[in-house]
């Protein structure tokens, strides 16, 4: 592969707002091209949730709420960021879906794809794991926060030397579902090495290949 390239420059007005898995991924994606014309999609079951326990955290004692907290809490608010940051007027796309989400996620992005053939579609899915008071809730074993960013192109383009062709299946879900941390690490060793990875949820599973 060849070497990254410099990430897009990304505000510092902007960049202050964010959170530390959304710096990350803005830092992620910023690498990628055709920033400014890219259909964004954004995968992550528990968004920036810090930021929404202040919110409720400061509603229990009777505090003021943050507007910078109340605002960037929404689902939709990295593609948002990201959109203003690259000037991008396209119309995005922010989904959770439980623990089909890594796989919701490709599923709309190949629907965009085949809609927009000439659009290129920037999916990125980020999480970070719950906090130890959100137990009851945690359904996956889910230990680091991930970060993963792909432009995806319906066709080859002229200068995609490095351009890999995925093919992907929709097989029945598993009913045991693994976390995206498990889900993003078989799909970097389907880019980068093997031929072939199935990526599993609850009520989805997909079946990858790739070819060179």
């Amino acid at each position: 592969m060849a070497d990254s390239p410099s990430p897009a420059a990304f505000p510092a007005m902007l960049r202050r707002r964010l959170g530390g898995l959304h710096r990350h991924a803005v830092d992620t994606v910023g690498r990628l091209a055709d920033l400014n014309k890219a259909i964004f999609v954004v995968g992550s079951r528990h968004g920036d949730y810090g930021r929404t326990v202040r919110l409720l955290e400061s509603l229990a004692d009777d505090d003021e709420v943050s507007p910078a907290d109340f605002s960037l809490s929404v689902h939709n608010a990295l593609a948002g960021l990201l959109s203003i940051a690259m000037k991008n007027r396209q119309s995005h796309v922010s989904i959770a879906a439980g623990p089909d989400t890594f796989n919701a996620v490709f599923m709309e992005s190949f629907g965009l794809l085949y809609r927009h053939p000439g659009t290129p579609v920037v999916v990125i899915c980020c999480d970070e794991p719950l906090p130890a008071s959100y137990t009851s809730m945690i359904d996956l074993d889910e230990s680091d926060p991930v970060v993963l960013a792909v432009l995806l192109q319906g066709s080859k383009p002229a200068n995609g030397d490095d351009a890999v062709a995925l093919n992907v299946e929709v097989v029945s879900g598993t009913g045991a579902s693994e976390n995206m941390e498990t889900q993003i690490g078989s799909f970097i060793r389907l880019m980068c090495a093997e031929e072939s990875a199935e990526t599993r949820s609850r009520d989805l599973a997909l079946a990858w290949s790739r070819h060179v």
